[in-house]
């Protein structure tokens, strides 16, 4: 007890640390600013589709201002992310310019703001939804603020490279470093040993770092073991006399396969949280619209945290 406790403190921690930097670090680099406004984009027009299909929403006046409030929300994510990628290479003035491209382009292609952003189609099979804006001008117009190098000091809006301070030293988070190590290693006997720590009660350890190359290890040994369980539970219903109590055995083996994947997907999600710097309780981010595409970010976007030195000037 006394040890879960200690690891429910030590995420708080974590926690509030992440929470500081998002409000102290405001600079974006080239390479977090690229992925981040390329996945702000693919959230921005695949999301709605989603969403209106989970909940299955029909009433238009519901579509309309969903619609409305989800463009307002991608809006304001869009303006704060190039805001960070501006002040990273010491231009502002380049933000400015660039969303006055933006206000030209909408001035002369106004939007209607009496009509629903989304154009949706129903058939029997499958939803459809179309954006009635045109977002690929100003998509290339902030892609344009990637191609600016960092400056390489420090502001008052944070630090270079990505670089942040902590209680015990200075880390960065090389952007494509651990992924470049991951396929020059790259090697299917890994998913052995996956397998093997996966079906014991090492599944509960928590503490490991996992980088998001390794995550394709987890997801192919994930879908090793469900099936090895799905052969099993074939078996067995082949061989297991039809009566009630095997019956219940079989469900039980059921509840348990679906036990096992929650404790493996959360143990998974956590050692590649800690390895992006981040606390295990954004998992909680993955329930709530919105948050939990800031925490699909951290689960797949950011990189491997490193430590940088002791002290920089």
């Amino acid at each position: 007890m006394s040890c879960m406790w200690s690891i429910i403190v030590n995420e708080w921690e974590l926690f509030k640390f992440n929470i500081y930097n998002l409000l102290y670090n405001w600079r974006l680099d080239r390479q977090s600013y690229l992925f981040s406004i390329l996945f702000t984009y693919i959230a921005l027009i695949g999301l709605p589709g989603l969403i209106i299909e989970f909940y299955n929403i029909f009433d238009e006046l519901l579509i309309f201002w969903f619609g409305w409030i989800h463009f307002a929300f991608f809006t304001i994510v869009i303006a704060i992310i190039s805001f960070q990628r501006s002040i990273d290479f010491g231009k502002l003035w380049v933000y400015f310019l660039a969303w006055s491209f933006v206000f030209i382009f909408f001035f002369y292609n106004p939007i209607n703001f009496t009509n629903s952003i989304f154009r949706v189609t129903r058939d029997l099979n499958y939803i459809s939804i179309k954006s009635q804006i045109n977002l690929w001008v100003p998509f290339l117009i902030f892609l344009l603020l990637g191609i600016f190098p960092s400056e390489n000091k420090k502001s008052k809006y944070g630090l270079p490279n990505g670089i942040i301070k902590t209680n015990w030293g200075y880390i960065n988070y090389p952007f494509l470093d651990n992924w470049n190590k991951f396929w020059s290693e790259f090697s299917l006997y890994k998913v052995g040993p996956i397998i093997s720590e996966s079906l014991s009660i090492r599944v509960f350890n928590i503490s490991k770092r996992i980088s998001r190359g390794e995550l394709i290890y987890y997801y192919i040994s994930y879908q090793i073991i469900i099936l090895i369980f799905v052969l099993i539970h074939m078996i067995l219903i082949e061989v297991l006399p039809d009566i009630l109590i095997m019956d219940y055995l079989l469900n039980l083996l059921i509840y348990l396969v679906y036990i096992w994947i929650s404790i493996y997907m959360i143990q998974v999600f956590s050692m590649r949280l800690h390895d992006s710097g981040s606390s295990a309780l954004w998992l909680f981010g993955l329930l709530i619209p919105y948050i939990n595409i800031y925490v699909a970010y951290l689960l797949l976007g950011k990189g491997s945290w490193h430590f940088v030195s002791d002290e920089i000037e």
